[in-house]
């Protein structure tokens, strides 16, 4: 039996589903970051920000249901609310978990993945080959940019794009809605987005910390310890995760 990771909620988890009176035709995009955009690269070297995409007609609700169950049956709340990093780590709330409990949790969010119908993109800054602050956020705008172009037709193709952030870095926040604004009469930012309550955005959270360790198989360093444990190996993680958002790629 797993120890308790903290108070489960009363009321369910806010999830975007389907609404059949709803005939509008909606994107939902939940942004999630890894690293900082400052220039130092001590404590990061890369800077992620990936940007999740589900249409909401697409009903998940059977997707969400399986999770939610999967988790319980493991002894945890239902509405657990997954960080990937501290999992792998053992960090927070997960310091009393064995790596065989912190791993099935992450693969139930990987299956979670493989089951729902929705598709990424990761926009990727190496710092080692930048020198400034400014020099991150311009390539990073411009890249943000150059796809939401080149996906025009698509993103048109909505009603409504709904942008979901934390609003967890400021920089951030303001580098999103100057991307966006190309699609201004279209996009709308969800205020008080919290992680805990949308699968989605923890779905974000998953892929960038998967991204960032393709990342770091290209580096000198390579994996670090914990990583390596948790993965069971760069054969491993190759096979039975990276495969898998290779699929999920919006290209």
């Amino acid at each position: 039996m797993f120890p308790a990771l903290g108070e489960e909620k009363s009321s369910p988890l806010f999830f975007v589903t389907l609404n059949m009176k709803n005939l509008t035709k909606d994107i939902s995009v939940f942004v999630d970051e890894s690293g900082t955009l400052d220039a130092d690269k001590s404590a990061s070297r890369f800077y992620f920000v990936c940007m999740v995409f589900h249409d909401q007609r697409q009903d998940i609700t059977n997707n969400l249901r399986n999770v939610e169950n999967a988790f319980m049956n493991m002894g945890l709340p239902g509405n657990l609310c997954v960080h990937a990093g501290p999992l792998i780590r053992r960090e927070k709330e997960y310091a009393r978990l064995s790596r065989e409990e912190r791993r099935g949790i992450f693969n139930r969010m990987v299956g979670f993945l493989r089951q729902t119908d929705i598709s990424y993109v990761c926009f990727k800054v190496d710092k080692a080959r930048l020198g400034n602050s400014q020099r991150i956020h311009d390539p990073l705008l411009h890249s943000m940019i150059g796809f939401l172009i080149a996906k025009a037709n698509l993103f048109t193709s909505y009603d409504a794009l709904k942008v979901y952030y934390d609003n967890g870095q400021a920089e951030l926040t303001k580098l999103l809605k100057e991307a966006f604004a190309i699609f201004s009469s279209r996009t709308s930012f969800i205020p008080a987005v919290e992680p805990s309550h949308y699968r989605l955005f923890q779905a974000a959270d998953v892929i960038c910390t998967l991204e960032l360790a393709r990342a770091k198989l290209d580096t000198p360093e390579g994996l670090s310890l914990s990583e390596m444990t948790f993965f069971g190996g760069i054969k491993n993680l190759k096979k039975n995760y990276l495969k898998l958002l290779d699929r999920k790629q919006l290209k």
